[in-house]
C-alpha cells in the first residue's frame, strides 16, 4: 500500500512472518491475509518478516526492532494489531526474540496494561498447534506471567480476519480498553480462542512402583500454582534446593522503537540438574481443560469456509523482489483434502473437501494475472487431480496463461487417467512429483494411503511413455519397516528400472525421504512417536542402498534433530513456555532452516530440568488421553480419530470418500460435513469428461507465434537493487491494469537489455536506462491494442500504476534485443573516495586490464583517453573522474563516468576501488547506466567524427544520444566538460 495512507488510516495492521522474507516470498499466506484485511474500509496494511542472520546481527546491535514495516519503515508499536502467520511449528522457535527484540512486552498480562503496545495475534497453518506458546511463567519477585500471543485464529480467516479488524477499529474509535476489545471477539468472530480463558490443571503421578501415589490437585492448578515453575517464586520452601534466589529474572522489555540493551541472562536460570533429579520422582500428566469463564465457546470450533464461490483466493498480492516468485502466482482451486492419509494433518485439519467454480477461477485468474503481472499459474490444491472440473480449468487456464503449473497429484488418481499425463506433456509439465509414502503395501495400510504398487506402476508407465524428464517420489520412514518391507520396496525399485528401460525411458528418479510426523487431530496424534525416539540410520542407509544399486536418486528432506523438535512442539503443552523463551533469549537460538544438534541436547536439558521427559510426550495415548488441544475443536471427532488408529496399528484401512471410476464411495462419518447435501457431493463426485487433445495442441501452438511489445524504461536509484526482471514484471502489471483488454494476449517477459554477460548471474547494481520486451499472442486485435499511436495516448495512465521507475516509450514488433557493445555509466561514490584515490584505483583496474591510455587534467577533473588504435579491444574506451556537485567543499563527493566495452565487469572494478576486506560496502555505490551503443557493421563511406577526424564505428540504440558528427568518446566528452 501507499505508505502515505499510513498515517490517516483507522486501523494499522503489521502482518508479520516467523521466517525470512526469501523462505517466503511464494507463499500465498500474508499476502491473503493483506486483501483480506484491506476489504475493511480504513485499514492499512504492511509486511514484516524475521530478518536473515547478518541483518539480525546489526539490527540487534543497532537497536533497531527485528519486525519493522517493509513499506513504512514504522516499528511494531505504530500498529495497532500484530498479525503473526505461522505456517509450521518449528518457526515458534523464533516468537520471543522477535517480539521482545522488537519493543514488544513478552507476556499479554504485560501487554494489555500497556495500550500503547498493539494486539498480537496468530494464525496459519499451524496456528491450532500452539499451546507451547499460552504457558503460564512465574517468576522471581512478580505474578504469574502468560501468553505470548493474545489470541489466536483457528482454520481459515477469509471471514473471521474481516469480523475481528472490524471490532478492533470500533472499538478503537470509541475507546475501549484491550481487553474489552478481546472480550467483544467472542462469538462474534469465526474459530476466535483467547487460550489464557481455559484452564489447563495437572496432576503429578509419583513415579514409585508398585503404587502409583498422586499429589494434590490444588498444588497442580494453574489458578493458584504454576504446575512446574513454583521454583521460580521466591518464597519457595524448595529455594534451598533450587539455587540461589538471585537468579536473572526476565525484564520487561523496552516499548517502543527501544530493543536493545538486554542483558543475555534475560531468562530465570533453571535448578541444578542434581536437585531435580531427585526432586521430580514423579510425572506431571494433563487431567482436565476447562474454559474459565462462561462467555467463552468450549472447544472453540474452528472457522470453515463452506462455499469457497463466496471467497476471494489470492489476487491482488504485491510483486515479491525474489527472481523465483515473479510472474507465478499461486490459485487455490480447492480446499480440505477427501482422503484420509493418518499421518497428513491437513487431511484432518482442512476438512471437508471443497472446490471453487471454473467461473469463479477464471475471474480470479484474470484478475490475479493482471494485480501480478502473471505468466505461470499454479493450480494450489493438496492434489491438483481431484478438481471435478480439471480438464476444463486445464484448458482456460492454458489458452490465457502462458504456463500452467500442476504440483502434487495422487498416484491412484493417476493410474486410472492416462489422458491426464498426455495433457501435462502438451502444456509442458516435464517434472512428476507424486507421494509414495509407506515402503511397502503394509505400510501404505498403516498410513492410510489408499495406494497398491500396482497403481504405481500403472501410473509410473504413462509417465514413462510420454517421456516425461524427472519423477519425484516422496517416500515416509515409519519406524515400523521390517526385513519383508525392505525385500519388498527393492523388488519394486528394480521393477521400475526394468519399466524405465523397456520403455527407453530417460527420466530421472529421485526418491526423498522424511521421517515420520505424527500431527496432532489426527488418527497417528494416540501413536508413539517412533521416529522421534530414536534416529533409525541403518533403515535410511538400506533404502537408500537399494535406491543407488537400481540407478535412482536419494534424497533426506529432513534431520531427526528437526523430527524431533518439531514432534515435541507439536506434542508440547503449556508447561513447555519457559522453555521456548529460554532457547530464544538466554540461548540465542534463531531457527533459519536448520535444527544443530546441540539445540536438541539443550531441549533435553530444558526438559529434565523442568521435571518433564520427552518419554511423556512421545509415548503411545490412550483413547481418553486429555491433549493439550482439547479446548479446540477442527471439525473431526476424537472417537473418530481413535477408530482410524486402531486400524493404523492393525495394518488396515477403508476406501476414502471422494466419488471416482471404479470405486463405490461412502460417508465414513467423519463429521466434518455440515450437511447431507455436502456429503453427496463428495460421495458422488465425477470428473468432467476430458477435451479432444487437438484443442489442446491448437492453444500450444499459437503460442509460437509471438508479438513483441519493446517498453525503455528509467529506473530510478531506489530500485537500485532489485532484480531486473522485477521491473520487466512491474511493467507487465501496469499495462495490464491500465489496459485489461490486453490481459488475455500477456504471455510473459521475453527478455531485458541487462540480461548479459557477467550481470545475468551477479548482483545488478544498476539504475537508469534498461529496456525490455513483452511477449503476447499475435492476432489482430493484439496488433490494435498495442500499435505505437494508442500506447502513446494511455502511457499517461499506464505510468500511474508504475512506482520506482518511468517508462519513456512503447515500440511495437520491435525486431530482435539489439547487441550491445558499449554502455555509459556513472558511477557515484561516497565522500571518502577522494579524487586521488579514485585516480590511483581506475589506473590500477586499466593496468590490469591492459588498457592504453592517456592521463589528463582538464578543468579540475581527472580525464582517461584510450588510444584510438587500442580503442578495439579496451574493456574501457573513456573515463572521467569528476565532483559529483560543483561544490568548494574539501570533502565533496566524485564520480566516474566510463564508456565501457561489454566484457567490463562492474563487480571486479568496484571490487579494485574497495578492496577484498571492504567488499560488503560495495552495494553503497551507485552505478546508473546513462546509454547504450551498438557497433557500426559497415565502415565504408562511414562520417568521420568532427572532434578527432576518427571513423564514427559506434550507433545509438538507447539513452544518451551522440553529439552530431561526432563519434561516442567525444560526444561523451564535450556533454562532461
Amino acid at each position: 500500500m501507499d505508505p502515505a495512507l499510513f498515517h490517516e488510516a483507522g486501523l494499522r495492521f503489521l502482518i508479520c512472518r516467523l521466517s525470512t522474507y526469501r523462505d517466503v516470498s511464494i507463499s500465498i499466506s500474508h499476502p491473503l491475509i493483506a486483501q483480506i484485511a484491506q476489504e475493511v474500509e480504513g485499514v492499512f496494511t504492511d509486511f514484516a518478516f524475521l530478518p536473515p542472520p547478518k541483518d539480525l546481527e546489526v539490527m540487534t546491535a543497532s537497536k533497531i526492532p527485528l519486525w519493522v514495516g517493509t513499506t513504512t519503515k514504522e516499528p511494531p508499536c505504530s500498529f495497532d494489531v500484530l498479525g503473526i502467520s505461522n505456517s509450521f511449528v518449528l518457526e515458534l522457535l523464533n516468537l520471543p526474540k522477535l517480539l521482545h527484540f522488537s519493543g514488544i512486552p513478552l507476556f499479554k498480562n504485560e501487554r494489555m496494561i500497556c495500550q500503547d503496545i498493539p494486539l498480537i495475534v496468530l494464525g496459519g497453518a499451524s496456528s491450532a498447534v500452539t499451546s507451547v506458546l499460552h504457558g503460564p511463567i512465574k517468576e522471581q519477585g512478580f505474578e504469574n506471567n502468560h501468553g505470548l500471543v493474545d489470541a489466536v485464529f483457528i482454520g481459515e480467516g477469509e471471514y473471521s480476519i474481516k469480523q475481528f479488524l472490524e471490532i478492533v477499529k470500533k472499538g478503537k474509535a470509541q475507546g475501549l480498553r484491550k481487553t474489552e476489545i478481546l472480550n467483544t471477539c467472542h462469538g462474534k468472530v469465526d474459530g476466535f480462542y483467547e487460550p489464557d480463558k481455559y484452564e489447563h490443571r495437572y496432576k503429578v503421578v509419583v513415579q514409585n512402583p508398585p503404587e502409583i501415589q498422586t499429589i494434590p490437585e490444588k498444588i497442580c492448578s494453574e489458578q493458584k500454582e504454576t504446575h512446574v515453575d513454583q521454583r521460580f517464586t521466591k518464597k519457595s520452601s524448595l529455594d534451598s534446593d533450587l539455587g540461589d534466589e538471585n537468579t536473572p529474572t526476565l525484564s520487561p522489555p523496552s516499548q517502543g522503537g527501544n530493543v536493545g540493551g538486554v542483558n543475555q541472562n534475560i531468562f530465570p536460570y533453571p535448578p541444578r540438574k542434581e536437585a531435580v533429579k531427585n526432586l521430580f520422582s514423579e510425572e506431571s500428566v494433563l487431567v482436565e481443560v476447562k474454559p474459565k469463564e462462561p462467555y467463552v465457546s468450549y472447544p472453540v470450533k474452528s472457522a470453515t469456509v463452506y462455499d469457497l464461490d463466496q471467497a476471494r483466493t489470492l489476487e491482488s498480492g504485491p510483486l515479491w523482489y525474489e527472481t523465483e516468485s515473479l510472474g507465478i502466482g499461486s490459485l487455490q482451486i480447492s480446499n480440505g483434502c477427501p482422503c484420509f492419509c493418518a499421518f497428513c494433518a491437513e487431511s484432518w485439519e482442512r476438512k471437508p473437501y471443497r472446490e471453487r467454480s471454473l467461473s469463479k477461477l477464471l475471474e480470479s485468474m484474470k484478475a490475479a494475472k493482471a494485480q501480478q503481472g502473471l505468466d505461470t499459474v499454479n493450480l494450489l490444491s493438496f492434489n491438483f487431480n481431484t478438481h471435478a472440473e480439471l480438464y476444463p480449468m486445464i484448458l482456460s487456464f492454458y489458452r490465457e496463461m502462458a504456463s500452467v503449473s500442476l504440483k502434487s497429484q495422487r498416484f491412484d488418481l493417476l493410474s486410472t487417467d492416462r489422458f491426464l499425463v498426455g495433457v501435462q506433456q502438451i502444456i509442458g509439465k516435464t517434472t512428476v512429483s507424486c507421494g509414495m509414502e509407506g515402503i511397502s503395501e503394509r505400510l501404505r495400510r498403516y498410513l492410510h494411503k489408499n495406494l497398491t504398487e500396482e497403481q504405481i506402476y500403472k501410473a509410473c508407465e504413462f509417465l514413462f511413455e510420454r517421456g516425461i524428464r524427472e519423477l519425484k517420489i516422496f517416500l515416509i520412514s515409519t519406524g515400523l519397516e521390517q526385513a519383508e518391507d525392505f525385500g519388498e520396496f527393492g523388488r519394486f525399485v528394480k521393477h521400475i528400472g526394468d519399466l524405465k528401460s523397456m520403455l527407453d525411458s530417460n527420466v530421472r528418479i529421485i526418491f526423498s525421504l522424511t521421517p515420520l510426523y505424527y500431527p496432532p487431530y489426527t488418527p497417528l496424534q494416540f501413536h508413539e512417536c517412533l521416529t522421534a525416539i530414536e534416529e533409525k540410520k541403518q533403515m535410511r542407509r538400506e533404502i537408500e542402498r537399494i535406491c543407488k544399486l537400481n540407478g535412482m536418486e536419494f534424497r533426506e528432506s529432513a534431520s531427526h534433530e528437526e523430527i524431533w523438535l518439531t514432534q515435541l512442539l507439536a506434542m508440547g503443552d503449556r508447561r513447555l513456555t519457559s522453555a521456548l523463551i529460554r532457547s530464544s533469549l538466554t540461548d540465542s537460538f534463531v531457527y533459519y532452516n536448520t535444527i544443530p544438534k546441540q539445540i536438541l541436547r539443550n531441549w533435553r536439558n530444558y526438559l529434565m530440568e523442568l521435571g518433564l521427559s520427552e518419554e511423556n510426550y512421545f509415548r503411545a495415548k490412550g483413547k481418553d488421553t486429555i491433549f493439550p488441544w482439547d479446548d479446540i475443536d477442527l471439525g473431526i471427532s476424537k472417537k473418530f480419530l481413535w477408530e482410524e488408529y486402531e486400524r493404523s496399528i492393525h495394518f488396515t484401512e477403508r476406501e476414502y470418500c471422494l466419488g471416482r471410476p471404479q470405486v463405490e464411495a461412502q460417508c465414513l462419518g467423519c463429521g466434518a460435513c455440515p450437511t447431507a447435501a455436502q456429503r453427496k457431493k463428495i460421495t458422488h463426485h465425477t470428473i468432467s469428461q476430458p477435451f479432444l487433445l487437438e484443442e489442446l495442441y491448437k492453444i500450444a501452438k499459437s503460442k509460437q507465434n509471438l508479438l513483441i511489445l519493446r517498453a525503455v524504461v528509467e529506473v530510478e536509484p531506489t530500485l537500485r537493487l532489485v532484480q531486473k526482471r522485477f521491473i520487466g514484471v512491474a511493467i507487465a502489471r501496469a499495462l495490464m491494469l491500465a489496459m485489461p483488454e490486453v490481459v488475455s494476449y500477456y504471455q510473459s517477459l521475453f527478455t531485458h537489455l541487462r540480461d548479459f554477460g557477467e550481470e545475468k548471474a551477479a548482483v545488478d547494481f544498476t539504475h537508469g536506462i534498461n529496456v525490455y520486451h513483452l511477449a503476447f499472442l499475435s492476432n489482430d486485435r493484439t496488433k490494435d491494442l498495442l500499435n505505437n499511436g494508442t500506447l502513446s495516448q494511455k502511457l499517461t495512465g499506464i505510468q500511474t500504476y508504475c512506482r520506482g521507475f518511468r517508462i519513456k516509450e512503447f515500440v511495437l514488433d520491435p525486431g530482435d534485443m539489439p547487441d550491445v557493445h558499449y554502455i555509459l555509466y556513472k558511477i557515484c561514490f561516497t565522500k571518502e573516495f577522494t579524487a586521488s584515490f579514485l585516480q590511483q584505483k581506475l589506473g590500477e583496474y586499466l593496468h590490469a586490464n591492459y588498457v592504453k591510455h592517456t592521463l589528463l587534467k582538464r578543468e579540475g577533473q581527472t580525464i582517461f583517453k584510450v588510444d584510438t588504435r587500442y580503442k578495439k579491444n579496451a574493456v574501457v574506451l573513456y573515463a572521467r573522474i569528476y565532483k559529483t556537485q560543483q561544490m568548494k567543499e574539501p570533502d565533496a563527493e566524485f564520480s566516474i563516468f566510463m564508456v565501457v566495452s561489454k566484457r567490463f565487469h562492474i563487480q571486479e572494478f568496484l571490487m579494485t576501488c574497495y578492496g577484498f576486506g571492504r567488499k560488503k560496502e560495495i552495494v553503497r555505490t551507485q552505478i546508473e547506466a546513462l546509454g547504450y551503443y551498438g557497433k557500426n557493421p559497415v565502415l565504408q563511406n562511414v562520417e568521420r567524427c568532427a572532434s578527432c577526424n576518427d571513423s564514427i564505428s559506434e550507433t545509438f540504440l538507447f539513452g544518451q544520444p551522440f553529439g552530431e558528427h561526432r563519434c561516442l568518446v567525444c560526444s561523451i566528452d564535450r556533454k562532461m566538460m
